[in-house]
């Protein structure tokens, strides 16, 4: 009677570490002949306020960030192959802000060469894709007003302002007529890179802008200075 128990204590054991690795996403983190992945790929998980998480993974072959549900669904967000698994920390989706019902993460497609980073928010109960941002110039970090600010590059360029649980768009030009700020803006390439510095606060949003004259490499700075409609 008592080698039974035994036996039935040690099974339990075992499944409670094998259950342990297998939610908290540490049962791949590590790599023997690659000791220094440890250094810059952190296994840490995420947990979010419905249950869900979010952990990194990888060993020689690979790494890969997983989005598991609260029902323990699992979905891979991307993976990076070993040839280029030293720039984990630097492409594909990396977490940057939890809201209501979605998650905003940064999508690096490039690790350099100026390209603007691309983001895109992710359905919190089931890692599926909710929206595909682009490169955005803001997001709110507070849960009562979430809200992300893109560009629409035109003749006039938009700020366009998404407010992420209304579905809404609201969208305002950064100037009422055609000038050198707009003429500059709408004939770059990744004008996005230009803005920053940008706030929120009491409805007014904010945001510095550089910018050259025609014919002119001196940079030349100005804050657009957006009032927003009550929400």
């Amino acid at each position: 009677m008592i080698k039974i128990t035994m036996r039935r204590l040690i099974i339990i054991i075992f499944l409670i570490i094998l259950n342990n690795q297998f939610v908290t996403g540490q049962a791949y983190c590590g790599c023997d002949s690659k000791p220094n992945y440890n250094s810059f790929i952190s296994c840490d998980t995420i947990k979010f306020d419905n249950d869900a998480m979010l952990y990194r993974q990888f060993n020689c072959d690979s790494s890969w960030l997983t989005f598991e549900s609260k029902n323990l669904h699992k979905k891979i967000l991307y993976s990076l192959s070993k040839e280029i698994i030293d720039l984990t920390p630097r492409l594909g989706y990396q977490f940057v802000k939890e809201y209501s019902n979605t998650i905003l993460f940064m999508n690096r497609q490039a690790s350099g060469g100026g390209f603007p980073m691309n983001y895109e928010l992710i359905n919190k109960e089931n890692g599926e894709i909710y929206k595909e941002l682009g490169p955005i110039l803001f997001y709110s970090d507070k849960e009562q007003n979430e809200l992300i600010v893109t560009l629409i590059n035109d003749t006039i360029p938009l700020l366009s302002f998404f407010y992420i649980n209304s579905e809404e768009n609201e969208n305002y030009p950064v100037s009422k007529k055609e000038n050198n700020v707009t003429r500059f803006m709408s004939n770059e390439m990744f004008p996005e890179n230009h803005f920053r510095n940008a706030i929120l606060k009491d409805n007014i949003f904010e945001v510095e802008y550089s910018y050259k004259e025609p014919d002119n490499d001196k940079w030349h700075r100005i804050n657009i200075i957006i009032e927003l409609k009550d929400k």
